[in-house]
């Protein structure tokens, strides 16, 4: 593991101030709730791989900060000692329950950068328990035993070190992608979702001079997010276009008429992240009389157990049926390779072909949720998750547009809006 650390942090001392940015074709598929571990075997991947993902574009990166580093280190340190602690207990200490997991709401989105790390950082110094402090930051031994009166007390701080840490490494990961998740603002649906739930939208937008200062503020961002998915790719000057544009409308009174202008385009943005686009069907799975069956290659014993367990009880809800199939065939049919320290993915929606992580347990509940969900892009489901960089403010945001859905959020799970899109798709 320490190897590892060092050979990850070394490289990026190499790379210097130079780095390269993709274009949308290479820049890999990244979870918004991925682990600490997953981030750091993708981050670890994509510097030891850098030089095969066929950059288009170069630009200056900074290189790490000495304050990322001390934090990578930290949450590895925090990590290796919930393993010390657990090797002594009957009941271990597990940081994540399923059932826990919230999800990254649209109407609280995440907001990191350097900025926002930093003052992570600074806070979690200052109420850190003292033993985990000395341990975490000041490089004292750790031991088996509980640094904390409480259990809770401990596992909160715990997962408060982990979330530092995975927040950290996401920044490394991402930020030689800012350039296209600059233009990617394009794709912010927070105007549409939340005006087209205004009853009376027109009485709403025209009351704006009396509602209070902070709805008033949430109108100035849906106004301008509408303009923004007019453009397929935004730019910096389309975003402070419609910035200006939106307050222009909203001064003369007519921020109804400024919504209508781009309603038609947010709308179609919006709709992209849940329906199954056109003529996209996975080839190996038919919908019958009985219900829908997904046929695929054969595979070991323990392996079609693991497919047909979680897939199929993902997708069976109410009236809708899903059957997994081995056909006892090689070579036609839906299939999972396994590669090591690889992100998961799909080879494109409707595809047969399912990319997993060849060292994730099968007993692990992520492995079993990202089995589910990568299934879905299978079936030809997008993911309805968002993630772009706001130039203005030095930060990536993101958020999941329904943290109760499957595709959206792993808090989520298969719903009725799933079964509608796909009865309807495989007609």
């Amino acid at each position: 593991m320490i190897m590892r650390l060092v050979l990850l942090l070394t490289s990026l001392t190499v790379l210097g101030p130079f780095a390269w940015a993709s274009t949308h074709s290479h820049m890999p598929h990244f979870d918004l709730q991925m682990t600490s571990q997953e981030l750091e075997k993708a981050l670890q991947q994509q510097v030891l791989n850098r030089d095969s993902l066929k950059f288009q574009q170069q630009e200056q990166l900074e290189p790490m900060s000495q304050l990322h580093r001390r934090i990578i280190e930290m949450g590895r340190v925090n990590l290796e000692w919930l393993e010390l602690i657990n090797s002594e207990r009957d009941t271990p200490i597990i940081l994540y329950n399923p059932g826990e997991l919230r999800g990254i709401p649209i109407d609280s989105p995440m907001s990191y950068g350097p900025s926002t790390i930093e003052k992570r950082f600074s806070d979690l110094s200052e109420q850190l328990p003292t033993e985990m402090k000395a341990v975490l930051m000041g490089g004292k031994s750790a031991t088996p035993d509980l640094p904390t009166d409480e259990v809770e007390e401990y596992r909160t701080f715990a997962r408060r070190v982990d979330g530092m840490y995975g927040i950290t490494l996401r920044w490394e990961m991402m930020k030689r992608w800012l350039s296209y998740l600059s233009g990617r603002r394009a794709e912010d649906i927070r105007g549409y979702h939340f005006l087209s739930k205004k009853e009376n939208l027109r009485e709403f937008l025209q009351g704006f001079s009396e509602l209070p200062e902070e709805e008033q503020n949430n109108v100035r961002l849906w106004l301008r997010t509408l303009c923004y998915n007019s453009s397929q790719f935004g730019s910096e000057r389309h975003f402070e276009q419609c910035r200006r544009e939106a307050e222009e409308y909203l001064t003369s009174g007519e921020a109804y008429q400024f919504s209508q202008r781009y309603w038609s385009q947010a709308r179609s943005r919006y709709e992209a992240f849940f329906k199954i686009p056109s003529r996209v069907k996975n080839a190996s799975t038919q919908k019958l009389t009985r219900g829908f069956v997904s046929k695929f290659r054969t595979a070991p014993t323990e392996m079609q157990e693991f497919l047909k367990t979680h897939i199929e009880d993902e997708f069976n809800l109410g009236d809708f049926n899903l059957e997994v199939q081995f056909t006892g065939g090689q070579f036609a049919g839906v299939f999972v390779e396994w590669l090591p320290d690889v992100t998961p993915h799909v080879k494109g929606l409707g595809s047969d072909h399912i990319v997993m992580n060849s060292r994730d347990s099968l007993d692990d509940w992520n492995t079993q949720w990202t089995i589910r969900h990568e299934f879905g892009h299978v079936l030809g489901l997008p993911d309805c998750y968002i993630e772009f960089y706001e130039a203005d403010k030095g930060v990536i945001t993101n958020y999941q547009i329904d943290v109760e859905d499957l595709m959206c959020s792993r808090a989520g799970v298969m719903n009725q809006r799933i079964a509608d899109e796909l009865n309807q798709a495989y007609q």
